[in-house]
């Protein structure tokens, strides 16, 4: 249908809409005039939609002109035509008036979102909310990557490059020690409640819990920043509301579409050469104290192509070749929505299937989903949703794994090793190679024989009737019910792998197998009576009161063991050593009664307040219960009539609010007693694992909010900046058992943690012509967290890192050594005269070549007294900035996203740079201190490592700020109709073209955990990796 058809279509229908509407008009004491036009060239604009809610309505003509009655002089126009965006026009006491038209191009900054009791126009909210609607093609394979393009304020952080991993995501910094710090997340009106979080089976493994949605399927999102309490006891950390697709139009529509794609192998980490590796290890047997003739005997070492083995420790093998791959990616996608003025429909299906960078490793989601909103009678509605996904993956272990993880031991085993057996002759054999002479696993043979299944799948089933007493009450039930299952598998071979010792049992290990299944069910189910009245036209009034109930189920059983018969065998069996068995079925509830008001004053003072009095289980069985909430106040001075004359000011809004939310997600604490499985001589047992605590309770969160939004020269320039304070209460900590106990630790509620900050947003239409334009949009964020109260200090010991938890400080922040840089000549040692314990606690005087570390108290002795804050994991910034260009119906798009002013602690670089075993390094230490006078900045090689030069210090501490070119994108769109289609569009674009930093690991866009406290380590996994994709979308 052509743009022109579809205009008179428009105008037809809304004349048939005029004649029904409203036919009580005297009340009215305004006669309104005006002509609708293009904001770029000024050109009138055919049958544009003007209306006034529940009043009014009229329709341009060719001329652009129309007449409309208004109630009062504070009316608003609601604007639309078909092209542009949605205008709310304030009348300001005008009789005539002239409203200019943005195109649909450029992102609407007031759009229509999803709210927890339907739609609302941006502008009528007094909190701090933010979000947009989505037009496919959604051209990521990640949910999270489009929020993040669209809401620069929103922080997401990768977790890994494994495919269907996601990304951390947080509002407004971090709210709890050990509790979550992820916003609640509501689709289609209903909690979705995933099994993120729970351990996997498969060491660096997550599940994005937005991964079984196609970004497809999305319609619009919207981020709820302040203190909105509705949530009550959920939403502590704010709230994320996703609508899908449904059906628009009774016109029957498809689209399909199609991308295929390549994601480029890490970036590889420089290390030893055969040459250098054989140097130092050279220097690493001195250390160990091999005589003369032990040196002489080591087969490595030698150069003589007679002597035993020569073959075997004569290659140059590059580990991380042999581990990594450029992947291929490919996505399929289609839907499918129509209906008639009774029922309408929206269908989808879609299909993703991407390699992983390591080999072997893959993901492939199958997804579905159909809604259905029906009319029974003019007051019954009923609105239907259901979804079906599946995702499975193939992995390994992943990180610093030295035992069983490829990405790992790539970097640290020895080049002189080969990943396969070789003949005498030197020539390789098709079978891969056992574990090697210094005792570490070949990862190649991890890859080909190990076994990492994880296998997802997740049913969504919802519905909502409606039922309209009169234009003034209305009656909604909404219920919800999720099912999620995932069972994983995992196997560690024999051949290939490192014996582990199983200490109890004094044998052996020859293989490892486990296993694990679990399920999550919700029921979910919401009552809500609603009123909506309008007084005058003055004053408007819409309230919500209902009643919430969410029951909660977790299932999970699984068992673990080593030796099976042999490699083939790869799943549980009885007689298995060091077997353990484990099971979990929890259950939780929460119920609420809630009440919400929204009152509107003039079209120009906006009001609400909400209620929510909830109860959990989750909590000791003290503190079930709680009362939140919260208010908010905005006032549109744009919409003044002392402001008519300010014609560069579109709009012009102040904003308020206060509340307090709670948080029933208490982290690893967990208030229920119980008991839990225990292998012991090979025999199965229970042991007590945890206390009944019923004083333990939610944590409460008090935040207030101050904001301005600003919009000036036909909005070219908008603006949008927050200030907010969260004050959290009954923080979840821990505090020293009694030791009668039999405990270490009990979970306590004390402390208190404050996190102000700013939030900013802008966005720029650089550029608008007919065929030319420019769109630049922006989004700033900082907070600075702050432990108020603490008892008592907490160190928080992770992958050789102390995590300081201390009042006054920020959360999370590292605790370690100062250092001053390498005692480069003896007697720079011997002045400085400083001394440690060593490994086996004997006293050792730090030499030429160690680390000078900082004697803080001037003791002579490097110990536990000279630790202090080394760094922090908290930015200063983060942010985004994207771009658009349009010309001619080509598109080019650009993200960048950064932060700045956050410390990394490099575990990995750690590893590889300890110099204190055999593994393989980093090339960087060919710089390593090499004897009297050196002046270096790395250490000198030392066997085991006796003065500490690798201790957790600020030598592993970075600078993890950035700015990465996120995204590259090149789209074509065929104007108007081709042949039989009815829109066409092929795009291409990069992802994670360019990262400017100085971090020097492989990526400082990192975040292995959920845990507030365990921010800003890298512990190795697989990196972001640039990535190329080209596709098509077709609509008929």
């Amino acid at each position: 249908m052509s743009a022109r058809n579809k205009i008179k279509s428009i105008r037809n229908l809304f004349l048939v809409c005029i004649l029904l509407s409203v036919n009580s008009r005297a009340a009215a004491s305004l006669t309104v005039e005006g002509k609708v036009l293009d904001a770029t060239g000024k050109t009138p604009v055919y049958a544009a939609q003007v209306r006034i809610e529940n009043f009014s309505a009229a329709i341009s003509d060719e001329e652009g002109n129309f007449s409309i009655k208004a109630p009062n002089e504070n009316a608003v126009l609601r604007v639309n035509a078909w092209g542009y965006q949605v205008k709310h026009f304030p009348l300001k006491g005008r009789s005539k008036v002239v409203v200019l038209l943005v195109s649909d191009d450029f992102k609407s900054l007031n759009p229509l979102l999803e709210f927890p009791f339907g739609e609302q126009a941006l502008q009528s909210v007094p909190y701090a909310v933010s979000g947009f609607r989505s037009e496919p093609p959604a051209q990521s394979l990640s949910l999270t990557e489009n929020m993040q393009k669209e809401l620069g304020m929103l922080r997401s952080i990768n977790r890994s490059a494994a495919p269907a991993s996601g990304k951390n995501t947080y509002l407004r910094g971090l709210n709890s020690l050990y509790g979550s710090s992820q916003p609640l997340y509501i689709i289609d009106g209903v909690p979705f409640e995933t099994l993120t979080g729970k351990h996997s089976i498969i060491e660096g493994n997550y599940s994005d819990p937005l991964s079984t949605i196609n970004p497809e399927d999305i319609e619009s999102i919207t981020l709820i920043r302040d203190a909105y309490a509705l949530y009550g006891i959920k939403a502590a950390n704010g709230a994320v509301l996703i609508r899908t697709r449904r059906a628009r139009e009774q016109t029957s529509r498809i689209s399909v579409g199609a991308s295929w794609g390549v994601v480029s192998a890490p970036r590889q980490i420089p290390v030893l050469q055969s040459k250098d590796y054989r140097a130092y290890a050279l220097e690493q047997i001195g250390g160990a104290g091999y005589t003369e003739q032990e040196i002489q005997d080591q087969l490595y070492l030698s150069d003589d192509p007679s002597r035993p083995y020569y073959h075997t420790f004569h290659n140059n093998t590059n580990w991380q070749d042999e581990i990594f791959q450029n992947a291929m990616v490919q996505r399929y996608y289609g839907q499918v929505t129509g209906g008639d003025d009774i029922a309408g429909y929206a269908i989808s299906i879609g299909y993703d299937d991407a390699e992983s960078v390591m080999k072997t490793g893959s993901m492939n989601r199958f997804s579905s989903r159909f809604n259905s909103d029906i009319k029974f009678t003019e007051r019954l509605l009923f609105a239907l949703g259901l979804s079906f996904s599946q995702v499975n993956k193939q992995l390994r272990d992943d990180g610093c794994v030295q035992l069983s993880s490829p990405t790992y031991l790539s970097l640290i085993k020895s080049p002189l090793v080969s990943p396969y057996l070789l003949g005498e002759d030197g020539s390789r054999l098709p079978t891969d190679a056992d574990e090697d002479f210094w005792g570490l696993s070949n990862p190649v043979s991890i890859l080909l024989r190990g076994l990492g299944e994880n296998s997802q799948q997740r049913v969504d089933l919802n519905g909502k009737l409606e039922y309209s007493l009169n234009k003034q009450w209305m009656l909604t039930g909404l219920f919800g019910y999720n099912t999620d299952k995932l069972t994983e598998s995992y196997f560690l071979p024999d051949y290939g792998v490192a014996s582990v010792e199983l200490e109890r049992i004094r044998q052996v290990s020859r293989n490892y197998v486990q296993n694990r299944s679990a399920r999550y069910i919700g029921v979910y189910t919401n009552l809500n009576a609603q009123y909506s009245g309008v007084w005058n036209y003055i004053h408007q009034l819409r309230l919500n009161a209902g009643l919430r109930y969410h029951s909660n189920q977790y299932l999970s059983q699984g068992g673990s063991g080593y030796n099976t018969v042999e490699d083939k065998f790869i799943y549980l069996t009885n007689n298995l050593l060091a077997k353990a068995i484990f099971n979990e079925n929890n259950r939780w509830l929460w119920g609420s009664a809630y009440l919400d008001a929204q009152y509107t004053l003039k079209n120009t003072f906006d009001f609400s307040f909400n209620l929510s009095a909830d109860a959990s289980s989750r909590t000791g069985s003290k503190h079930r219960s709680g009362v939140f909430s919260s208010a908010a106040a905005s006032w549109l001075l744009s919409s003044e009539k002392f402001m008519a004359d300010a014609r560069a000011i579109d709009l012009l809004k102040l904003r308020i609010s206060a509340g307090r939310n709670g948080s029933d997600d208490l982290g690893p604490a967990n208030p229920r007693g119980y008991f839990g499985s225990v292998s012991y001589m090979n025999m199965m047992g229970l042991s007590l694992r945890n206390l009944n605590n019923e004083d333990l309770k939610y944590e409460t969160t008090d935040k207030a909010n101050l904001g301005l939004d600003l919009a000036v020269f036909n909005e070219r320039l908008a603006l949008s900046v927050d200030l907010y304070q969260h004050l959290t209460h009954d923080l979840i900590t821990m505090r020293d058992a009694k030791q009668v106990s039999g405990f270490d630790y009990v979970w306590v509620n004390e402390g208190s943690l404050q996190n102000r900050g700013l939030e900013a947003s802008l966005n720029l239409r650089l550029v608008d012509t007919r065929k030319f334009k420019w769109n630049l949009q922006a989004g700033l964020g900082h907070y600075k967290n702050r432990l108020k109260d603490l008892a008592n200090d907490i160190f928080t010991e992770y992958s050789g890192a102390t995590v300081l938890s201390r009042q006054g400080n920020p959360l999370g922040v590292f605790y370690g050594y100062r250092t001053q840089g390498v005692f480069s000549t003896y007697e720079e040692a011997q002045a400085a005269n400083l001394k440690t314990l060593s490994n086996n606690s004997t006293v050792y005087q730090f030499k030429a070549g160690d680390i000078h570390f900082a004697d803080l108290n001037n003791d002579g002795w490097i110990d536990e007294k000279d630790r202090v804050i080394i760094g922090d994991p908290n930015p200063d910034f983060y942010g985004s900035l994207s771009t658009r260009l349009s010309y001619a119906g080509f598109s080019l798009d650009a993200v960048f996203s950064g932060v700045y002013g956050n410390d990394i602690y490099n575990h990995l670089r750690a590893g590889m740079e300890a110099m204190d075993s055999f593994n393989n390094q980093s090339a960087s230490v060919l710089n390593r201190w090499k004897g009297q006078g050196h002046a270096a900045d790395i250490p000198r090689a030392a066997y085991n490592d006796p003065g500490g030069n690798a201790r957790f210090s600020d030598r592993w501490i970075e600078d993890g700020s950035y700015l990465k070119l996120q995204k590259l994108g090149l789209e074509w769109a065929a104007p108007g109709e081709v042949l039989f289609l009815d829109g066409l569009r092929v795009f291409i674009y990069a992802e994670n073209l360019v990262t400017w930093t100085n971090y020097l690991g492989r990526d400082p866009d990192l975040s292995h955990s959920n845990y507030s406290l365990l921010q800003g380590i890298d512990r190795g996994y697989l990196p972001q990796s640039r990535s190329f994709m080209a596709g098509i979308k077709i609509n008929l």
